[in-house]
């Protein structure tokens, strides 16, 4: 699928620069037959009665499979890990961003939905996580307010030094870096923020703005 997506992300970069480039059906279908996933294996990861669970994201450390992903309560969200040998058998182990027992002043106190950041993009490359400034990072969801996606919800920033296979919490900036708020957002993007992807791109692709 990452490479069908990389395509249409590509048609859409070029169309922005003014350059139009045809893809025909039979690299289309290629494409297809190359990422298409006929096999269905029903649920893998199943909280407990009263939560459910959303967003994964698959990562690989050495021989182990890990996933992030994001666990609802009512409350709000929390960002959990999880691990495996085969991609079918998860086990879970512990959170990575937790709810703040505070008096609830910080703007990300009742949510926390991660998603991982710098992951190596290569279709069937070691699909590991990269650092910066010797740090591995994460992206986030955060809001104030309980319940299901209420109130104002922004993006944040998390980053660790630590085993990223071993469950704990992982340092938060103290503000977003991205609001509904800011001078130049656009409209679809005016109301909440939500899941983001974070890739790095070496090569500093110029992108005009849509």
């Amino acid at each position: 699928m990452r490479r069908y997506w990389t395509i249409i992300c590509l048609f859409f970069m070029a169309g922005a620069q003014g350059q139009h480039r045809d893809v025909s059906l039979e690299r289309m279908q290629e494409v297809y037959e190359e990422v298409k996933t006929p096999f269905k294996y029903g649920l893998v990861i199943a909280p407990d009665s009263g939560r459910l669970a959303d967003c994964p994201s698959v990562f690989k450390q050495g021989k182990s499979w890990y996933m992030t992903y994001i666990v609802f309560d009512g409350r709000g969200y929390e960002t959990w890990l999880a691990k495996s040998s085969d991609l079918l058998q998860w086990t879970n182990l512990g959170r990575l961003l937790s709810f703040s027992d505070s008096t609830g002043s910080e703007w990300d106190v009742h949510q926390k939905a991660g998603y991982i950041a710098l992951q190596d993009p290569k279709w069937g490359g070691s699909y590991k996580l990269n650092k910066f400034n010797g740090k591995y990072w994460m992206s986030y969801i955060g809001g104030k307010e309980r319940g299901y996606e209420t109130g104002v919800l922004s993006i944040g920033m998390a980053n660790t030094s630590r085993d990223i296979t071993k469950p704990h919490e992982w340092q938060r900036l103290p503000a977003p870096v991205l609001k509904a708020a800011d001078a130049d957002v656009r409209w679809w993007e005016n109301k909440k923020l939500y899941k983001s992807s974070v890739i790095w791109d070496e090569k500093k692709t110029p992108v005009t703005r849509l």
